[in-house]
Parts: structure tokens; C-alpha cells; sequence
């Protein structure tokens, strides 16, 4: 019953602002108003995967040899209110996609964050489409002269991360995801302590899984600013995994600096034959900025993630790890690295150039994006990647209704994948 209250009372919320003309009376005890939205379309074409090791036989061709296509339309509204002291803010989400995923998508996903409350009804839901009404957003906030208490669903980041987030494992992006702009929100209690200019002590406590220890992280970080540099100090207990850590940013001349380093004490329960019990993760970044030509950007970043695979023969092991699937970690290997080139074309041209490495495999992904601002609240995005390094490996066929493969290379087997965005902002 309260899932359809909820959803119900999104959708009279945002009838009420179109039917109000995005207005409401004065009133000292109840304010809304819209703070715009977005259309976004998405299509990608995925490509042949790339085996090394081809057996003769139809059972890997057909495997092998399924370049696909797919695409999601998005709706996104935004609103933000007032009653009496306390301030709140829904952002209702509609989305269609096929119910059929490549085995790379490069999307950020809403849903593989659980729901500590259900907010999301699925309008259609075939064995080919998928139309569902979410609510990416939905919370309240009471601020106060030295803190401030938010409840609800809400964007988190933590860590100075950029390609590479050692210390987010809340709701990290993927290095390759086409859409960065919008993070999907966690269903948390977060408290927020200021003191001076740039101290802040953070208190959050966010639904995983399930209401227990296992499926919950509670973090505290705390920040301050030390000459001309930022550092960030975090400890916390994320699902039974205890984790500190410490980031910062700053500058050295011409070139902005940062960096993570988190170190997990492993739950019992996540420690698997062969695992190691506590391990570290780091990153360090630099990037260099210019204004002629329009503007630009080169950026390199480094990434050491030591509960990674430490050869290839792993991987398919590897991929079982429960952090890894929900979310916490994107890659299966040790070493990384990630380079990117952004630069300004002209006023409404703007293009990227990436390549991301797997060190340990000499595997990766070159990616080239696109940008083109057709009007002032119009982009059209068009890109892709192209995968280098060994393809998948086929060990001889013993059962055709279970094909085994193996891989040899993390990006290898991608062997180039398309897409792109058109998005419009109100």
C-alpha cells in the first residue's frame, strides 16, 4: 500500500506543476517549485566478441557471433519544496528499454542499488520491454546553524577518485559510463557538521541489501583544508567489511593533483578460498588544464585494487565476488590505468579521447566521444570503444547445452562497441 501511495503521490505532485503552470501561491508554511528535468535517449550497437582459440564448431559461432543493439528513453523531473523548516526534493524517473542486456551496457544502472523502501512500479514488464516509474530522488532535510540531517534517497560520493574510486563504495561510476552527469541516489541518513571555511564532519548510515549488518554501511568521514590542499579522512563499516582510508587534492604548479587509499579488514563472510583477508585499494591522478584553443584538458590516473585477480586464468573466479557484483568495484583484474584528452573544437564542439589498460593482461578500451550542443538545452553525444589484447578462450566442447569459455584478457573480447545520446534539459 505505501509503494502505491508513493506513487501515486509523485505523479500527482508532477501533474500538479504541469496543470499549475509551474507555480504555486505564496504560502509561509508550504513552497514548490520545478528546478527543471531532462529527455535522454540512449542507443549502442555492440559488436562480435573476439576469440583467440576458435574451436570449429556451431555451438561457439552462434555464441560469438551476436552483434546486438539496444536502447533506453529516459524522463526525469525535478522538484523542490518547502514545508514549514523542513525542505525536501523528488526527482521522478521514467524509463523503456529492452528486457534484453548486452554483456556491456557502459550505462549507469539505477536499479542494482536495492530499495530500503520500494519506489518504483513497473508499468510494462514483457519479456521484451521493460517501462518503469522510479523515484531517483526523494527526500527531506532539516538544516541547522552549525548541521544539517537529510533522510531519504540521495546522491553520495566519497574520495577525490575520478576514473578510479577507491573509497566509493556506496555508488561508484564506471570509468566507461556514457552518462555521468546524474548519479543515482541511496536510500540513506546522512548528517553533515560544519565548522570554519572548509571543515565538515559527515555521518551516513545507507541500505544495501537488507536491514542487518551484511546489507547496510556506515561511514563517517571528515574534511578539512591544509595549504591549498584538501584531505579527507573516512572510516567505516561497509556490509561486515571494515574500511579507513584517506584522500586529497591540491595543486603543484600548473597541475591539479589527487589521490585515495582505502584499506579493508574483509568480512568473514566475503572470504573465499585463495582471498585475501585484508587487502588495499589506491589511486593517483594529475591533470592539466589550458585556455587556448578554446580549452582542454589531459588527465592521467593510476589505480592498484590488491583483492584483484592476479592473472587471467582467474578472471571467471574472479567474477563471483561478491563485491564486484554488487557494485563496490568494476574490474576484475590489479592494475590499471586511464588516460583521456579532452579539448573544445569550437563554441558548440566538444571531443574525448580515453584509452583504459589493464597493466597486469595488456588489455583495454579506447573510447572517442563526440559532444555537439545543438542549442543551449540540446546535446547530442555520439562515441565508442574499441577493445585491444586477447580475445576469449574456448576449451574443447564437452556439452553443448553448457558452453564453456574462458577469458584471456579483461577488454579483449570487445571488439568495438557504439553509441549514442541525445538529451534535452527544461
Amino acid at each position: 500500500m505505501f509503494k502505491v501511495l508513493m506513487i501515486l503521490s509523485i505523479g500527482v505532485i508532477h501533474l500538479s506543476g504541469v496543470l499549475l503552470g509551474f507555480s504555486q501561491p505564496s504560502s509561509p508554511l508550504f513552497k514548490m517549485k520545478p528546478i527543471g528535468g531532462d529527455v535522454r535517449l540512449f542507443y549502442s550497437a555492440l559488436g562480435d566478441l573476439r576469440a583467440d582459440e576458435l574451436f570449429d564448431s556451431e555451438v561457439y559461432k552462434r555464441l560469438l557471433n551476436q552483434p546486438s543493439t539496444s536502447g533506453m528513453l529516459t524522463a526525469r523531473f525535478k522538484l523542490r519544496g518547502q514545508v514549514s523548516r523542513f525542505k525536501w526534493e523528488v526527482h521522478p524517473l521514467l524509463s523503456s528499454r529492452p528486457q534484453s542486456a548486452t554483456g556491456i551496457t557502459l550505462n549507469a544502472n539505477p536499479n542494482q542499488f536495492a530499495q530500503a523502501i520500494p519506489l518504483s512500479v513497473n508499468l510494462v514488464d514483457s519479456s521484451d520491454h521493460l517501462a518503469q516509474l522510479r523515484a531517483d530522488r526523494l527526500l527531506i532535510s532539516r538544516e541547522f546553524d552549525l548541521f544539517k540531517i537529510t533522510l531519504g534517497r540521495q546522491a553520495i560520493t566519497l574520495g577525490q577518485g575520478r576514473a578510479f574510486t577507491p573509497l566509493d563504495r556506496l555508488a561508484p561510476f564506471s570509468p566507461t559510463s556514457i552518462d555521468q552527469q546524474y548519479k543515482p541516489g541511496l536510500d540513506a541518513l546522512r548528517v553533515d557538521v560544519w565548522w570554519g571555511i572548509a571543515g565538515q564532519l559527515s555521518l551516513i548510515s545507507a541500505y544495501r541489501q537488507e536491514w542487518s549488518r551484511s546489507g547496510m554501511a556506515y561511514v563517517m568521514t571528515a574534511q578539512e583544508h591544509f595549504g591549498g590542499w584538501d584531505l579527507h579522512v573516512l572510516v567505516g563499516e561497509f556490509q561486515r567489511d571494515w574500511v579507513t582510508g584517506v584522500s586529497t587534492a591540491g595543486s603543484i604548479g600548473p597541475l591539479s593533483v589527487y589521490g585515495d587509499f582505502a584499506w579493508t579488514w574483509s568480512s568473514p563472510e566475503l572470504v573465499r578460498a585463495g582471498d585475501l583477508e585484508d587487502f588495499g585499494r589506491a589511486s593517483l591522478g594529475v591533470s592539466w588544464s589550458w585556455a587556448q584553443g578554446g580549452g582542454g584538458q589531459v588527465s592521467g590516473e593510476l589505480y592498484w585494487q590488491e583483492d584483484g585477480a592476479r592473472s587471467a586464468e582467474l578472471y571467471n573466479l574472479e567474477s563471483l565476488d561478491p563485491r564486484l557484483n554488487r557494485g563496490e568495484r568494476m574490474f576484475l583484474g590489479t592494475y590499471y590505468s586511464m588516460l583521456s584528452l579532452q579539448q573544445a573544437l569550437s563554441p558548440i564542439f566538444q571531443s574525448t579521447l580515453s584509452v583504459l589498460s589493464n597493466l597486469g593482461d595488456t588489455s583495454g578500451l579506447v573510447g572517442s566521444t563526440l559532444i555537439w550542443s545543438v542549442r543551449q538545452d540540446v546535446d547530442l553525444v555520439l562515441g565508442g570503444y574499441a577493445g585491444y589484447g586477447s580475445g576469449i578462450g574456448v576449451p574443447p566442447v564437452t556439452d553443448l547445452n553448457a558452453i564453456p569459455y574462458e577469458l584471456q584478457s579483461e577488454f579483449g573480447a570487445l571488439k568495438w562497441m557504439g553509441f549514442a545520446m541525445m538529451a534535452t534539459y527544461f
